[in-house]
């Protein structure tokens, strides 16, 4: 199973010929940006911006929503308990359990916030292929372990697991279901422990490999990079829209 995160990275799009090094730069200033706003409009209107780049990516909104079922997942305790045990003013209240007000609302910008920053950081891969952005990351001076760390993981994660689909294969060729939790717990115990054990001897193996063939840690790329006025334009565009929006809400709240 190979994990394609640039599988949009042909296409041809605005954000697409568009400086990688200022893209990089501006996404994630945006981002910043964006995880300082502590209103529902602003969120919102965060939102709005980030399908905004989406729509000048040439990607379909629906191909960045796929990926944000997992992170949403961990925010699902948050959307649980923050409305019960906020404090403020109480919305509803039955019995004991008290729904208060600034609790939906702090939960409703998180989760707007979360869902605009997954956005925008994903048009990163979408518009550029994973071998120009280790080149961009290494012209904007990110360490050379830190290139390595993303780099093999995104090499290798794939091949392990491929390597767990084939161990579940195996198990389910011989009759392992898991139908219940609580039973198959030792099994599935076992396989977790026996895909951690041929993992780190497959690193090892990998790592030998590359020290043969004169690995020295070094990130070694012969692209380069050239930002025109159009580039430098975009970048200050994609940063200005969301100190607009961090502003205006500042605005409101000291008048």
């Amino acid at each position: 199973m190979h994990i394609d995160i640039d599988e949009k990275a042909h296409l041809n799009s605005v954000l697409h010929g568009m400086d990688l090094r200022l893209k990089i730069i501006s996404i994630f200033a945006s981002a910043l940006i964006i995880s300082s706003c502590r209103t529902v409009s602003s969120a919102g209107a965060s939102i709005i911006f980030a399908m905004l780049l989406t729509f000048f990516s040439g990607i379909p909104l629906t191909f960045y929503l796929k990926k944000l079922y997992l992170p949403l997942i961990f925010l699902i305790p948050l959307f649980l308990f923050l409305p019960f045990s906020s404090g403020g003013d109480v919305l509803f209240q039955l019995y004991y359990i008290s729904i208060y007000k600034e609790g939906i609302i702090i939960s409703s910008v998180i989760g707007l916030k979360v869902i605009s920053i997954i956005i925008l950081v994903n048009i990163i891969p979408a518009t550029a292929s994973f071998r120009d952005i280790s080149a961009a990351l290494k012209a904007l001076r990110v360490p050379d372990k830190m290139l390595n760390i993303i780099l093999f993981s995104y090499r290798y994660f794939f091949v392990f697991f491929e390597d767990l689909r084939k161990m579940r294969e195996a198990l389910t060729l011989r009759g392992f279901r898991t139908m219940n939790p609580f039973k198959s717990l030792k099994s599935s115990s076992y396989l977790a422990g026996s895909i951690l054990v041929r993992s780190f001897e497959q690193t090892e193996r990998i790592y030998m490999a590359m020290m043969l063939r004169g690995y020295s840690g070094r990130v070694v790329t012969d692209k380069t990079f050239h930002a025109g006025p159009r580039d430098i334009l975009l970048a200050l565009m994609i940063t200005a829209i969301p100190l607009i929006i961090l502003f205006r809400e500042l605005n409101g709240l000291f008048n």
